[in-house]
């Protein structure tokens, strides 16, 4: 079955996705999102979980920074702002709550007034990122309008894995989306104080680290996902 076939075709709303022939249904909408997403590499179980009675994570800090990317889309776009959300514990729903925001922003700018065919999304984790450095047969995610980075830090650490090579993508990156003001998301297991150890504070002017180990400047908002579940173990397909 069809993506669409699978959204559209199983409302009770509409018959083809339309109210009247001009106003998208909401099931529409909803695949719009996944296909522009899911093009650009995002996870599809991840967009089931927000487009099915999603709640956010419990947020330690920065849920203020949360609200303001979704409320103010076209903005954030506009000034190239980015987040950090993190958590030093694995299962706390930043992948998720990352899936949940970028879902908010496509569907904002599917809107008419705001459309654009050249927008582009992508979604890659932080190993990804090392392997599409060595490959230029197509545009790398980096280069997207919008881009999430998942995972950083947690690259494999083999002898066959160079922090140098790592840390020269990471810099390529971050420049590059600096350069132009291109909004960005990273989750990571790693505060910014840890982070800035991990790859010796070479990135901490990119990412806006400061001595303190706080995150904030021109771009960069820090988020810190807390709570006492694994997030992961409360979720089942099973029905029995």
């Amino acid at each position: 079955m069809s993506l669409k076939a699978e959204i559209v075709g199983s409302c009770t709303k509409c018959s083809d996705g339309f109210i009247d022939r001009l106003v998208p249904c909401e099931c529409m909408k909803r695949f719009r999102v996944y296909n522009r997403l899911i093009d650009g590499g995002f996870y599809k179980n991840s967009l089931d979980i927000v487009y099915n009675n999603y709640e956010w994570p419990e947020i330690e800090s920065g849920e203020n920074f949360v609200k303001y990317f979704l409320d103010n889309v076209a903005d954030v776009e506009k000034k190239g702002l980015s987040l950090y959300i993190y958590s030093k514990d694995r299962g706390r729903g930043k992948t998720t709550l990352a899936h949940f925001i970028m879902s908010q922003v496509v569907s904002c700018l599917s809107d008419l007034s705001l459309y654009s065919s050249h927008r582009s999304y992508a979604f890659e984790d932080a190993h990804s990122l090392l392997i599409h450095s060595k490959d230029d047969s197509f545009e790398k995610p980096m280069h997207a309008v919008w881009y999430v980075l998942d995972d950083l830090g947690n690259e494999p650490s083999t002898p066959a894995w160079k922090k140098e090579q790592m840390i020269s993508e990471l810099q390529k990156m971050l420049q590059y989306r600096r350069n132009h003001q291109l909004p960005t998301i990273i989750t990571s297991n790693y505060s910014p104080e840890d982070l800035s150890g991990r790859y010796e504070g070479v990135l901490d002017s990119l990412l806006e680290i400061q001595p303190s180990g706080d995150m904030g400047g021109q771009y960069y908002r820090s988020v810190k996902v807390s709570g006492a579940e694994d997030l992961r173990l409360s979720l089942s397909q099973w029905e029995v």
